[in-house]
């Protein structure tokens, strides 16, 4: 009796294993604010994040598939696209551009892009670029729908500058204040969900993010147990969180790092609409 449920207990382990890491989501999410411009209602944004060594079929086919089927008007990219300094950056680059046909595409780098080093990173930048993609770096662009315009920031993991957590606070603090103040509705894309109080203390609208994986591996009941620079079972994993006047979103993103495994927490895009309340 035991020997034959050896293959059923594989069969759901490898079912399990494919759900987890294999299988693309797309969670959406409705973004309704008196702030967004009437010309923004729709508006769809699809949010990737956390890539590193995930494959979707030869050269991301189901990826760019399933993007393409989402019908978004902007694609965002939060960080961490590669896993280190090995990452082919031909093949990343390559599926980028192709994300860029369906929508355009910007881009900020997360902490696994500082493992680079200045020639591999700067020459990965400009390849992006080569290929129409706008990398922001500390920097705002103006989106422009009808008659009316809002704000897209994108700032830079704060590891660039410093590996100690509180020192990165001040880093991505100084990072907002520097992207200037404004009565427009602005999204800023920031690999980093664990500095919310600092987007909140600068009144930013909406926050999108990555960086935890959800905790990668997720417990029934519990959640996450772990996450980047956060302490154990960690507020900011994955979802929307609201306080004052800011909303921020943690992506669980599409791969994994460390440890290449994801349990109970399946790959996801995710497809952002925006609302005028």
């Amino acid at each position: 009796m035991k020997k034959a449920l050896i293959p059923l207990a594989l069969g759901a382990l490898m079912t399990m294993y494919v759900r987890d890491n294999k299988s693309l989501t797309i969670k959406r999410l409705d973004i309704a604010d008196e702030r967004i411009p009437v010309s923004f209602d729709g508006f769809r944004i699809l949010q990737i994040t956390d890539v590193h060594q995930a494959k979707f079929g030869y050269k991301q086919h189901r990826l760019l598939k399933k993007a393409k089927s989402c019908a978004p008007d902007l694609i965002v990219i939060t960080g961490d696209v590669i896993v280190n300094s090995h990452t082919p950056l031909g093949e990343v680059i390559d599926y980028v551009k192709s994300l860029q046909t369906i929508a355009p595409v910007y881009f900020i780098c997360g902490n696994h892009e500082t493992l680079l080093n200045k020639t591999d990173l700067m020459q990965f930048i400009l390849g992006l670029k080569i290929c129409g993609v706008t990398v922001l770096r500390n920097e705002t662009v103006r989106l422009y729908q009808g008659k009316d315009e809002i704000l897209l920031s994108g700032i830079d993991d704060p590891s660039f500058k410093a590996h100690k957590t509180i020192e990165q606070a001040q880093i991505i603090d100084e990072e907002v204040k520097g992207l200037g103040e404004s009565q427009m509705y602005r999204i800023l894309l920031s690999h980093r969900p664990e500095c919310f109080d600092v987007y909140v203390k600068h009144q930013i609208p909406l926050v999108l993010c990555g960086h935890t994986h959800a905790g990668q591996i997720r417990f029934p009941f519990i959640g996450a147990l772990v996450a980047p620079h956060q302490k154990l079972f960690p507020t900011y994993d994955r979802g929307l969180f609201e306080k004052g006047a800011t909303k921020m979103y943690i992506s669980a993103g599409l791969g994994a790092s460390d440890i290449a495994l994801r349990v109970l927490n399946p790959p996801e895009m995710t497809l952002v609409t925006l609302h005028h309340q």
